[in-house]
């Protein structure tokens, strides 16, 4: 197989018109365009030999995320995997990832809410991160999220070596150490009747939350299936700001892996 990836022609300009002379470019050997592509193609090919990717090309993307493409099968035309980049020059901490993933892998996820398996994709999701900002604790839980559900995340500047949570109590640790009030904001655990109920109070009218929180709560639903535990999702039913592509997901993939 040799397949070539697709990108969006916003991301395509982006990172071509990059400043490639700073630092964190310079120390990496990366100095153009031409060789940040060389070398995205390097590691994916290297994470992943099956999928022999030769070329990077904008193209459309038929997603409002600039930072969705895709991978096709240079023989037979068909898609054969979903790719997110986590973009360069973006310095929100709440974004990260978040924003940069989930928009366009709610489309993902309703097209697979038939499916008999409790994955989100019908085919391998791989993100790229080519952010340059240093990698924070808030960070780490989405990409350990991320690992959660089964995609698969490589960092070009090779920051940490990062693996996916083992338990949903894990998680919620992580989400408490790193709020300000040492609240676990997305969930609660009830050991006793061994239910996680998915809290609302995150949520408002603001568009990115939902992105912020679906960050969160699919690898909790997931970690919380495994474990045994029921899921309720009735304050998000019953919050206002609720009624959106992302929740909706959100609810019917709970609905699918609960039933």
């Amino acid at each position: 197989m040799k397949s070539k990836l697709i990108i969006s022609q916003a991301l395509f300009d982006k990172l071509n018109s990059l400043d490639f002379s700073q630092t964190i470019w310079t120390d990496n050997s990366i100095n153009s365009y031409d060789e940040l592509a060389n070398y995205i193609l390097h590691l994916l090919n290297q994470y992943n030999r099956k999928i022999k990717v030769l070329s990077i090309e904008p193209g459309s993307t038929n997603q409002n995320s600039s930072n969705y493409g895709y991978f096709i099968d240079l023989e037979t035309n068909q898609k054969i995997a979903y790719f997110f980049s986590i973009p360069p020059q973006r310095s929100s901490r709440t974004a990260f990832l978040a924003q940069d993933v989930y928009p366009a892998l709610t489309s993902i996820i309703e097209m697979c809410s038939n499916s008999p398996c409790n994955e989100v994709y019908n085919q391998p999701v791989f993100i790229v991160n080519l952010n340059e900002e240093n990698i924070t604790d808030s960070m780490k839980i989405n990409i350990k999220g991320a690992l959660t559900i089964g995609l698969h995340y490589i960092d070009i500047f090779m920051r940490d070596n990062h693996v996916k949570y083992n338990s949903i109590a894990e998680l919620q640790e992580d989400l408490i150490q790193v709020n300000r009030d040492n609240q676990n904001n997305f969930f609660s655990i009830d050991d006793q009747t061994k239910q996680i109920e998915f809290l609302a109070t995150t949520l408002s009218s603001n568009t990115n939350d939902r992105y912020y929180y679906a960050s969160k709560v699919f690898p909790a639903a997931q970690l919380a299936i495994l474990e045994g535990y029921s899921l309720n999702v009735t304050p998000i039913e019953t919050a206002p700001n609720t009624d959106n592509n992302t929740l909706n997901a959100f609810k019917e993939y709970i609905n699918k892996i609960q039933n």
